[in-house]
């Protein structure tokens, strides 16, 4: 039964299908039967060793400042900021981050794009002078790539553990309907040109492309998302469904086509995955336990101008909130969030058997 479960288009069948609490009850019932196996609970069991001690990843938001205005994003919604995380400030974390281990650094903020940050290259270069040990990703919209040289593009494909690309379309004008700006030919010529530097690389960087759209059955079927599959960019991430983003976002806001997703979080009584096993940290240093979607500051745990990274990880406010979600206590911002993931059962993998800091978390996502 575990086998059938397992299968993707089994379970999006059952979405289908039954009602919500239906749902909720195949889901329950299939991370049950996988936690019951030997090799989900030795998963488990590392991913609790590590952080017992330490975060697995860490996020960055180094600029508070964004060159998009997405409808289905929050930044619309809350006072405007432009803060940007001194280089003293970032090496200091850096510097912290290195002494537990590394791993893996996100430049993946909540409400800004990395790009916007002029000082964005000279982070990854401080990252590479130091070694090894802290391997960055970026998350980007891509527009900022067109200000960049060449020279800049090779350093940062050949130095990223994996760049990740959020755009729209298929045309110009869903683009800008969703995205709120007109960049959409723009992004596609960047596109390409991330592609035809990146197969110069002895080690190439992973491309993933994040398609957010509102004509979700015309996008699939599109020359657009054929033609990025050929070029070798992974493209699974394709959607018209979005986060409400603790209420911020309303179906409203959005472009016909697009929807919101409902969920109901708190059934679960489980921590959400991110707070269990990563930090975000803003660019005044206050430390949020949500790096997706906690657009006001709702659950910041720390602050790195008062607190070592390690005091923050393992300090009162995150065992407290760890300890909310177990009785069901979940913040406002979780309850109906889409991106909520219980993490006991998420992290009942085979792949996290033997896992250590070294690799990719999500290399298999």
């Amino acid at each position: 039964m575990l086998s059938i479960l397992t299968q993707a288009s089994t379970r999006k069948l059952l979405a289908r299908l039954l009602g919500r609490r239906q749902r909720v009850a195949a889901k329950k019932l299939y991370y049950r039967l996988r936690g019951q196996t030997t090799l989900g609970r030795a998963a488990l069991k590392r991913i609790d060793a590590i952080t017992a001690e330490r975060p697995i990843y860490v996020n960055l938001e180094t600029r508070s400042a964004c060159n998009a205005r997405c409808l289905f994003c929050a930044r619309r919604k809350v006072p405007a900021s432009r803060a940007t995380m001194s280089i003293a400030l970032f090496e200091d974390i850096c510097r912290q981050y290195r002494d537990l281990g590394g791993g893996l650094l996100g430049f993946s903020p909540v409400l800004g794009d990395p790009l916007v940050d002029p000082q964005l290259l000279s982070r990854l270069r401080l990252l590479v002078a130091a070694g090894p040990a802290i391997r960055p990703h970026l998350f980007t919209n891509g527009i900022g790539l067109k200000r960049l040289p060449d020279a800049d593009v090779t350093f940062m494909l050949d130095h990223l553990d994996r760049l990740n690309i959020s755009v729209g379309g298929p045309t110009r004008d869903d683009y800008r309907a969703l995205f709120g700006v007109d960049q959409f030919e723009q992004v596609c010529r960047q596109i390409e040109r991330l592609v035809a530097i990146n197969r110069q690389l002895a080690r190439p960087c992973r491309i993933a492309l994040h398609v957010r759209t509102q004509r979700l059955a015309l996008f699939r079927e599109s020359e657009l998302l054929h033609h990025w599959r050929a070029l070798g960019l992974r493209c699974d991430d394709v959607t018209d469904a979005f986060s409400d983003w603790g209420g911020l976002v309303s179906a409203a806001d959005l472009p016909p086509g697009a929807h919101l997703i409902e969920c109901e979080n708190t059934v679960y009584a489980l921590p959400c995955l991110l707070p269990a096993i990563s930090l975000m940290i803003m660019p005044d240093g206050s430390v949020r336990a949500c790096g997706c979607m906690d657009a006001t500051g709702a659950i910041v745990i720390g602050d790195l101008k008062r607190q070592t990274l390690s005091e923050v990880w393992n300090g009162a406010a995150r065992r407290d909130l760890i300890a909310r979600y177990r009785r069901g206590d979940y913040p406002a911002i979780c309850t109906h969030c889409a991106y909520y993931r219980p993490a006991d059962w998420y992290l009942q993998r085979e792949r996290y058997v033997d896992f250590d800091v070294t690799r990719s978390f999500w290399e298999a996502e």
